[in-house]
């Protein structure tokens, strides 16, 4: 799927477009003061701005203004396919887990994405492997906040989940699609003493985010 990406400078800007998914970025010391997605959302039904219907009607020009101005960045990513959007939007937070919006409904995940134009800076040269560790660090976050709700009992090491995302998060280190499935095994193992009506839910999505690794590769 192609995805053409246009970075706006004020708020006229941002006026009339649809179907489309768009990324706030900011500056955070705890990435190295590089720019980090903050939100990630769509406008599928809607425009994101430019009338009172709007995703954000003209009440909010003065706050999108303020934070471009103050060091923020605002992209619009236009995909080729669009009944796809929902797709996009899922796959871009489970690769980046933006500060605000982390929630994701892992159901239509593809990590296929040719993206070309005006580039949020951290889609710049991304590969395959830095994708890969990214997905398998971000899903192991999801799963231990997940988990953590669910464990009552502290049963689960999250050390261990805890190493395996410190790992992840080491560019030097590659996984390889072939430790993908090793790796979600170990996890397994911690949470198998868990009612297995509760943990379905995360063995159906690691299924979807395998499949789409899969395709990658």
């Amino acid at each position: 799927m192609k995805i053409i990406w246009e970075k706006v400078e004020n708020y006229n800007e941002t006026k009339g477009k649809s179907k489309c998914i768009y990324i706030y970025s900011w500056k955070d010391e705890y990435y190295s003061l590089e720019y980090y997605p903050y939100y990630i959302g769509k406008v599928d039904d809607s425009t994101f701005s430019g009338s009172s219907k709007s995703r954000y009607n003209s009440a909010y020009a003065h706050l999108i203004e303020g934070c471009l101005e103050h060091g923020g960045t605002l992209h619009f990513g236009i995909p080729d396919k669009k009944n796809k959007i929902s797709s996009v939007e899922e796959t871009m937070i489970l690769l980046f887990l933006p500060d605000k919006n982390k929630n994701v409904n892992i159901k239509d995940i593809d990590f296929r994405l040719e993206n070309e134009g005006d580039l949020p800076v951290f889609l710049n040269n991304l590969t395959i492997p830095q994708i890969i560790n990214k997905i398998i660090s971000n899903f192991l976050i999801y799963c231990s906040d997940k988990l953590k709700a669910l464990d009552k009992n502290s049963i689960i090491d999250f050390k261990r989940i805890n190493a395996l995302i410190e790992n992840a998060n080491n560019d030097q280190l590659y996984f390889g699609i072939d430790r993908v499935e090793e790796i979600f095994l170990r996890i397994l193992c911690d949470v198998e003493k868990l009612p297995k009506s509760k943990v379905n839910k995360i063995i159906i999505e690691f299924n979807v985010i395998y499949k789409a690794l899969q395709n990658i590769v």
